[in-house]
């Protein structure tokens, strides 16, 4: 197991299960990988330390497991319905194993629909997901280097890439928003500063 102990909170230490460590260390794997999970815990622990430990518990399984089955191509059973899938498999007798394979199953389209009751587990596990796996694209040096990363991953080339991310930056930038959570939402406007730029360019 990893120990991993945040920036802001040293005296909280994060463990990460065997099975997890060997899934984001294949070999496949550039972007998705032990980085992006300590990326996201790190600024879990730092930025939200309101968060109740039941709360904070259920959003780090829903990190570690969110990317933990990752192929290129896409299968015709996605990646994240395979990793949420897997979690219930290994984690049914948590007490908050539905809701949060349901937020790994969000990280798919990285879209919470409004009709969702904010306030619920469900709504404080995946809006804190989605937040935190989105969290580099307003992140400029963080954002220019994970490009690079998922382009490897991808093995795209430089045409391929320019249509490929060209489409999904479109995308985003047409959501009414990217994020979720309160801190979340104070960076949406860097956020597309940093796409706008990376579209023109």
């Amino acid at each position: 197991m990893l120990h991993l102990a945040p920036h802001n909170q040293i005296d909280h230490v994060i463990v990460l299960p065997d099975n997890v460590i060997a899934a984001y260390s294949e070999p496949h794997r550039f972007y998705h990988d032990i980085d992006h999970l300590h990326y996201m815990i790190n600024r879990l622990m730092a930025f939200f330390p309101h968060l109740t430990k039941e709360m904070s518990d259920a959003i780090l399984w829903a990190i570690f497991y969110h990317d933990i089955v990752y192929h290129i191509p896409g299968q015709t059973v996605s990646n994240e319905d395979q990793s949420a899938d897997l979690f219930l498999y290994n984690h049914i007798e948590n007490p908050l194993s539905f809701v949060i394979a349901r937020a790994i199953r969000c990280t798919r389209t990285h879209i919470l629909d409004e009709q969702w009751n904010n306030g619920t587990p469900f709504w404080t596990i995946v809006s804190h997901l989605i937040d935190l796996d989105l969290w580099a694209l307003s992140d400029e040096e963080a954002y220019l280097q994970n490009n690079e990363k998922i382009k490897r991953e991808n093995n795209a080339t430089d045409e391929q890439w320019i249509e490929g991310r060209s489409k999904w930056l479109e995308g985003f930038l047409e959501r009414d928003r990217i994020y979720y959570t309160e801190l979340g939402q104070s960076r949406e406007a860097e956020a597309r500063r940093i796409l706008e730029a990376d579209l023109a360019s």
